[in-house]
């Protein structure tokens, strides 16, 4: 197994590295910038290439290169930076997404999971909110509020769409 991990060196693809890490995968941190603050702990354990998601070409490439086999996609603009740059949170969390979407079916990759952001779809009340925090069945209601939201959601319906008619896409 190889895997590539977008976003690697944020607060989930850092995790889904150290996790592949300590099953003694080598796993591939592909980001647009390196920052070792979350991954210094495992910085000699990883293979690191710079690139950003919506460079298809460079994608394709590292694929190639490392051989990839399946993808952690964990690459998004969140928080002030999307807030401050919708048009392109947009680009990075829908395009990017479907950059990655396109890479797996072109390279016949055997398993992409990405992040579900059911989670993130506007407050979040009664038994699934503080302080029960009980996990969100797949029909809550999707009211996004904030463009990181909206992003993530059409982004999540291109995952579904290529899950349902293309396989082997997961989320989690």
């Amino acid at each position: 197994m190889k895997v590539l991990i977008t976003g690697g060196m944020g607060v989930i693809g850092s995790e889904a590295a150290r996790k592949f890490v300590q099953e003694g995968i080598r796993p591939v941190i592909y980001a647009r910038h390196r920052d070792g603050s979350l991954i210094g702990d495992i910085e000699d354990k990883i293979d690191i290439e710079l690139g950003d998601i919506l460079d298809m070409p460079r994608l394709l490439q590292t694929i190639k290169k490392h051989g990839i086999t399946h993808i952690v996609h964990a690459a998004a603009f969140v928080g002030a930076v999307s807030r401050q740059n919708p048009a392109l949170s947009i680009q990075v969390n829908v395009m990017g997404m479907v950059n990655v979407l396109e890479a797996a079916r072109l390279f016949e990759i055997k398993r992409l999971v990405y992040t579900s952001a059911k989670g993130v779809y506007g407050r979040v009340t009664g038994e699934h909110g503080y302080p029960n925090f009980k996990p969100l069945p797949e029909d809550y209601p999707k009211n996004p509020v904030r463009i990181y939201e909206s992003a993530k959601l059409m982004g999540e319906y291109a995952g579904l769409y290529y899950q349902a008619n293309l396989g082997s896409i997961s989320r989690f």
